[in-house]
C-alpha cells in the first residue's frame, strides 16, 4: 500500500469535509471518546470522568474493580477490522479490548494496555469468521485482570473490507497513522514525487478551517485545493471541518 522511493503515497482524511474521489470511512463505534457519557454503549461497572482524556474532556475511569462496556459489530465472513483504543493504566495485565460473542467468550487477539502514566494507543488488525453467533466489540477489566486506576479513550473498530474492497485493506501501520476520529469521514489517497493535490469542500453547515496537519511535508489551501508538498515519506494528513 505504501509509494515507491520517488514516489510517496498522501492519504487525506477529511473529517466533515468532503474529498473529490474520497470515499466514506466510518468508526463503528459511537461515542467511542465518551463525550456524550453512555449513549451507544451496554456498560457493566466503570463511571465516566472528566479529570483525564486522551482527547476531548473526557474518558471511562475503571478504578480498583472489574468492568466491560460493549457495542454489537456488523462484519462478514473475513472482513478485516481494525481496532484501536487509547489507554492510560498503573498496572500490568489491566484494561483490554476484545471481540466477544453473545455468551461473553473473548476471541483472540486482543488489544492490552502497557502501563503507562499518559494514554497511549494500541491497536490491531483481526480477521473476522462468521459462525452465525453476534459479535460484540468490548472493552474493560476482566475479573482475572490486575485491577488499579485505569482509564479508556478514543476507541476505534473500521471495518477495512467493506470500506476497501477486499485484497485493498490499508496496513495496520496507515491505520495508526490515521489516528482518533468519530462517526463517518471522507478518505482519499494519491501519489506523487513532489506536491499531490485534493480538491476538497466542507460539508453542509461547516467551514474549511486551519486545522491541517500531516506527519510529513507541508500544506496549502486556495480555492478549494489542498496541496501537500514537499513530502519525504508516506504521508497521511487530516483536514477538519468546523461549525
Amino acid at each position: 500500500m505504501f509509494g515507491g522511493v520517488n514516489d510517496f503515497k498522501v492519504t487525506l482524511l477529511g473529517i466533515h469535509t468532503n474529498i473529490e474521489g474520497g470515499i466514506p470511512i466510518t468508526n463503528q463505534i459511537t461515542n467511542g471518546s465518551f463525550e456524550d457519557g453512555e449513549t451507544g454503549w451496554t456498560p457493566w461497572n466503570g463511571v465516566i470522568v472528566d479529570s483525564r482524556s486522551a482527547t476531548g474532556s473526557k474518558s471511562l475511569a475503571i478504578i480498583n474493580q472489574s468492568a466491560w462496556w460493549k457495542q454489537s459489530l456488523s462484519y462478514a465472513n473475513q472482513d478485516k477490522l481494525y481496532m484501536s483504543i487509547s489507554f492510560l493504566s498503573s498496572v500490568v495485565n489491566g484494561p483490554s479490548g476484545v471481540i466477544v460473542n453473545s455468551s461473553g467468550i473473548g476471541l483472540s487477539p486482543f488489544i492490552q494496555a502497557n502501563p503507562s502514566n499518559t494514554f497511549k494507543t494500541s491497536s490491531i488488525l483481526i480477521s473476522m469468521s462468521n459462525d452465525g453467533n453476534p459479535k460484540f466489540f468490548q472493552v474493560g477489566v476482566c475479573g482475572a485482570c490486575s485491577k488499579g486506576d485505569s482509564y479508556i479513550d478514543d476507541i476505534i473498530v473500521i471495518n477495512l473490507t467493506q470500506t476497501f474492497g477486499v485484497g485493498n485493506e490499508p496496513s495496520k501501520e496507515e491505520m495508526d497513522a490515521i489516528g482518533w476520529f468519530d462517526g463517518t469521514a471522507s478518505i482519499a489517497s494519491k501519489t506523487g514525487n513532489f506536491q499531490v493535490d485534493f480538491n476538497v469542500s466542507a460539508e453542509t453547515g461547516y467551514t474549511i478551517s486551519n486545522r491541517i496537519t500531516c506527519n510529513s511535508g507541508y500544506t496549502t489551501f486556495e480555492n478549494g485545493i489542498l496541496s501537500v508538498k514537499g513530502m519525504n515519506q508516506d504521508t497521511v494528513c487530516k483536514i477538519v471541518s468546523i461549525q
